[in-house]
């Protein structure tokens, strides 16, 4: 189950379908448009620690029976950790990665740059 806030307003859990590298698929009614911006709260366990996933996102496309999100941030920490969850998962991890190299759809926050926001790779989204 993941938690999704729009406007700031209290997170309601619903499930996943389709977690990718550069979005996911969430189930469930949701009166918002297509452009609209939320914050996702996954919280997970693996490898028998939890950890939580927090990732800034914009409604792609409605369905009758959930949304369609692409991330549009996330910090470091988040972004390998999710890498490292879907790769793990993947039936063919190594066209996952060649993929999602050749382009990266979100901003990455790091915490070296003390907060500023830094495009992956060089590229301008």
């Amino acid at each position: 189950m993941i938690g999704v806030t729009f406007n700031n307003r209290h997170s309601k859990l619903y499930s996943t379908r389709n977690i990718s590298l550069s979005g996911m698929f969430i189930v469930g009614r949701f009166s918002h448009e297509v452009g609209s911006r939320c914050t996702v709260t996954l919280n997970e366990r693996w490898a028998e620690r939890p950890f939580v996933l927090n990732l800034t996102c914009r409604i792609i496309r409605l369905e009758r029976d959930g949304i369609a999100i692409r991330y549009t941030e996330m910090g470091l920490n988040t972004f390998s950790l999710l890498q490292t969850l879907l790769l793990y998962e993947s039936r063919n991890p190594m066209a996952m990665g060649e993929e999602f190299a050749q382009e990266c759809p979100f901003v990455i926050r790091d915490s070296w740059s003390k907060g500023k926001r830094q495009r992956f790779a060089g590229r301008n989204l």
